[in-house]
């Protein structure tokens, strides 16, 4: 307790610490005192020893108290605390003892030496009278005779001799004590020489970088003028009419004389007034200016202003913010557009002449062609019905040539009826279903004999791939069983592949129509025949599963048993609850969503929206446009352009036509949109910056790193979107694509070539965290093809950031195995509410039930383990499992709100 009371501050300063050591060496001397009178006073019946007992007990409790103010960086108070209770000591025993007063007054100077360092400049003066009144009462004290025989008690020597000994012994110490203050003082008084040294260095330093920046700011205000008036200049002569106007009022500041020219006033007349003064038409007035408070800006604005006289000018108007003599101000330029626009009327006038006489020339076209197309028809049948009478072989050849010249003739007018009907709106258009496979063939057949003659083989290309389109059309079929399981599947032909079995032999299309084998039960054979390649594979168990429980073959496929499987299967692919809308119903599946690019116009959604499919939604998957290093990527900005109406061929184009694009695709039902990336590597570029990527990647010229920077740039674009739009975002990472560059260069992408790379997410993800994490509206759902970041990084992030989900196992690891691993990894730290159940990401149609199948049984096996080891409540893991089975997906993806 004691220690405790008087431990110090861990600021102490110096001066505290110095006078608490000071202080509590006199403790125990006080302490050895209280003993010793304590005898004395026990042994002898003196009033004199109980006082002096009484004084130096209240002397030990005031050097503890005064340690303890000390303790708390106080130094006056405890001085004058030691320096009354030896006062007082000196006094009581001087009153007694005369004979002391030796002792007494070298025993006083203490307080004095201890008072000089500690004191105020106000507070020592008056110290030091209180302690010469001490002293005079001390020497009034020493004159008295004794009034005790206390002397008489001890030998004649010994009093001098303890006198002379405490004087030498205190003056010492006082000495010493003023030898260490004068020593300190001395060091001050170097420190002060040296810091006034420093600080005369310092000003004429200072003095020196004065007088240089004072020159530098002279030749800059000379400069600044220079630049001023040739900025003058330039702008007077300028032949486009330039106006800068205060932003507050909108008053004119300064005109240059082209204004006032195109204006008809003179500048005075100009200068001073408001610039909506001169508006034509007063109600484009707020229309400018609420299109200032929302850009900032105009660009080419076409206005009509008045004129002195009164008569309307058009001029192109664009208007920007700047500093003009210390004011916020706007700088106008404008052109005059009066002649274009006359232009255009005139031009506009000629078209619609020109639409008109083309319109009548269609319908005369139509109407000639058809009165000569009646008359050749009745020659070409009366031709046929003569060559179908006996004829000599002259007469036979004749009406031969005449039918033949007929029918080129017919030929010719049909297409000139064709094209009239097309010029005059008489032609109409028909939305029916058709088999593209089908017309291909017919019109392949139709040249097949020619082809065959010149000894050329003819080949056609269909890409399988086409969901929209196969649920579009109510009359679609699957295929055959090699177009189903087989020719669009890679998780299938890239095992086969590994085996050293050519894609050709499997059907798969090449890029350049080389021919590939078209004998679908040979690829099926091929398939059987290496079916073991897929034991103990997630894909052998989805094809095993689709086998039994959708097509119901229970026969195991092999060699031996392939071409009877196969029959099977075509039989019931054939049957119309195999069509792709009856599986639909039947799998039960509540929402179907599509991948589908920034540019496509959505048709086939549509149709099936209008044939009541409207739980299948499509999902704005904008890689195509983002990805500069594509050789394609120009030709996507121009799509861009034509599909959203908005100019792309600029950054700021380009953000607005993605933001129309997003806004069309949450209109015909979209939840979310998908991202691609090597890496999540995200980064904040300036819209200078941006827009100067952009322009290099237009003109095909961009730099080694501009791909990546911009795809990170527009990553967190894209995170600003989904927080505006409400469109949760997707973000897949890791997949090499294209690993395997003959197969890419030979067959195109997606052909299994792709292969797992190492990811970071924490640092790479934190722009795009830092911008809009904490933004309720934002939900960004992460997938890897990396493990090893489920525990390290995913789970950590996902179990932090508000706005993150960490989305199921993906690609390689949607498999039994890579469930229960992402189980291990990622509930522990993230939990279960932070993921987003399971959604099914495949392009084999019929494995959608499989799939979802193998998650619900692994989901409730690790939640029974957890049950067994005591972790989890079973009414608690009943709970979870159908969470993890249909809620979690539906509140990841937002579907409940909007479904209500």
């Amino acid at each position: 307790m004691i220690s405790k009371f008087l431990s110090p501050a861990e600021d102490l300063s110096p001066e505290a610490r110095r006078l608490r050591q000071f202080l509590l060496l006199d403790v125990p001397a006080s302490s050895s005192g209280i003993v010793i009178l304590t005898y004395y006073s026990l042994t002898r019946n003196q009033p004199i020893f109980w006082l002096v007992l009484a004084l130096v007990t209240a002397n030990t409790i005031g050097l503890l108290a005064a340690v303890r103010l000390t303790n708390r960086n106080h130094v006056q108070t405890p001085v004058v605390i030691f320096s009354v209770g030896i006062w007082a000591i000196l006094l009581c025993v001087l009153f007694f003892f005369p004979q002391l007063f030796a002792g007494m007054i070298a025993l006083a100077l203490w307080p004095v030496t201890l008072a000089v360092p500690y004191m105020s400049r106000r507070a020592l003066p008056r110290f030091m009278v209180v302690n010469g009144v001490v002293g005079v009462l001390a020497g009034l004290l020493a004159l008295r005779p004794n009034p005790y025989d206390f002397f008489t008690l001890v030998a004649p020597w010994l009093l001098p001799a303890l006198n002379f000994a405490l004087a030498v012994v205190f003056i010492s110490l006082t000495l010493h004590q003023l030898w260490q203050y004068s020593a300190r003082l001395n060091d001050t008084f170097d420190g002060l020489r040296a810091a006034n040294s420093a600080l005369k260095d310092s000003e004429r330093s200072l003095e020196s970088k004065v007088n240089e920046r004072t020159a530098e700011l002279g030749s800059a205000v000379e400069h600044l003028r220079e630049a001023e008036e040739r900025s003058r200049a330039i702008v007077e002569a300028s032949p486009i009419p330039i106006v800068i106007v205060r932003s507050s009022d909108y008053n004119v500041l300064y005109a240059n004389q082209h204004v006032a020219e195109l204006l008809g006033y003179t500048l005075d007349q100009f200068v001073g007034y408001q610039a909506p003064d001169y508006y034509y038409d007063p109600s484009v007035r707020p229309q400018v200016l609420e299109e200032l408070q929302r850009t900032g800006r105009l660009n080419q604005r076409e206005i009509q202003l008045k004129r002195a006289d009164g008569a309307p000018v058009w001029v192109s108007m664009s208007l920007h913010p700047m500093m003009f003599n210390g004011e916020q101000a706007f700088f106008i330029g404008m052109l005059d557009i009066g002649q274009l626009k006359q232009a255009a009327v005139e031009l506009r006038e000629a078209k619609e002449a020109a639409e008109a006489a083309n319109v009548a020339k269609g319908a005369f076209l139509a109407s000639m062609s058809h009165e000569i197309r009646t008359p050749m028809n009745g020659i070409i049948g009366m031709t046929g019905l003569l060559l179908g009478t006996e004829l000599s072989a002259d007469q036979r050849e004749f009406a031969e040539t005449i039918r033949a010249s007929g029918d080129a003739l017919l030929t010719i007018i049909n297409d000139i009826l064709d094209f009239s009907k097309i010029e005059s709106d008489k032609l109409d258009l028909e939305h029916q279903p058709f088999d593209l496979r089908d017309c291909v063939e017919s019109a392949l057949d139709l040249v097949a004999t020619a082809a065959a003659h010149k000894r050329l083989d003819l080949a056609y290309q269909i890409e399988a791939d086409v969901p929209p389109a196969l649920l579009a059309d109510p009359d679609a079929t699957l295929g055959t069983p090699a177009e189903l399981f087989i020719i669009p599947d890679h998780y299938i032909f890239r095992m086969l592949y590994s085996q050293g079995i050519g894609l050709e032999s499997l059907g798969v299309p090449t890029r350049d129509g080389a021919p590939v084998e078209n004998d679908h039960r040979a690829i099926w054979q091929r398939f059987a025949d290496n079916f073991f390649l897929f034991r103990g594979t997630p894909t052998g168990l989805w094809l095993q599963d689709e086998l039994v429980n959708v097509f119901g073959v229970r026969e195991r496929l092999n060699s031996a048993s392939a071409g009877r499987i196969y029959d099977q299967l075509a039989a019931q692919i054939a049957r119309p609850e195999f069509a792709p809308r009856a599986l639909l119903r039947r799998f039960n599946i509540e929402l179907l969503c599509t991948t589908d690019a920034a540019t496509d116009t959505l048709e086939l959604h549509r149709r099936m929206h209008a044939d009541g499919l409207t739980h299948i939604r499509p999902t704005f998957r904008p890689d195509a446009v983002v990805n500069i290093a594509s050789p394609a990527w120009r030709e996507q900005i121009a799509a861009l352009t034509d599909v959203s109406g908005e100019d792309a061929g600029s950054y700021a184009g380009y953000i607005r036509a993605l933001e129309q694009r997003r806004a069309f695709f949450k209109e015909m039902g979209a939840l979310a949109t998908d991202h691609a990336a090597l890496t999540p590597y995200t980064a904040r570029l300036s819209d200078a910056e941006a827009e100067a990527i952009f322009a290099r990647a237009l003109a095909g010229t961009p730099n080694a790193d501009d791909a990546a920077r911009f795809t990170g740039h527009m990553l967190i674009e894209f995170a600003r979107m989904s927080a505006e739009d409400g469109l949760v975002m997707q973000l897949h990472v890791g997949s090499s694509r294209d690993h395997n560059t003959s197969v890419f260069a030979r067959f195109g992408p997606d052909k299994g070539g792709d292969i797992p790379l190492a990811t970071e997410w924490t640092r790479n993800l934190y722009p795009l965290l830092n911008d809009y994490s904490t933004d309720p509206r934002l939900r960004l759902i992460l997938f890897t093809l990396d493990e090893s970041t489920y525990g390290r990084e995913l789970a950590p992030l996902a179990g932090h950031y508000p706005a993150l989900r960490l989305g199921p196992p993906w690609w390689f690891f949607d498999s039994v195995n890579g469930m229960r691993r992402y189980f291990d990894r990622v509930i522990e730290t993230a939990g279960l509410y932070n993921t987003a159940g399971f959604n099914d990401d495949t392009r084999a149609f019929a494995s959608i039930p499989a799939r979802h199948d193998v998650w619900r049984r692994v989901s409730c096996d690790w939640l029974a383990g957890m049950v067994v080891q005591g972790l989890l409540e079973e009414d608690d893991a009943q709970e979870m499992a159908a969470d993890c089975a249909y809620n979690l997906a539906k509140r990841a993806y937002r579907f409940e709100t909007h479904s209500e």
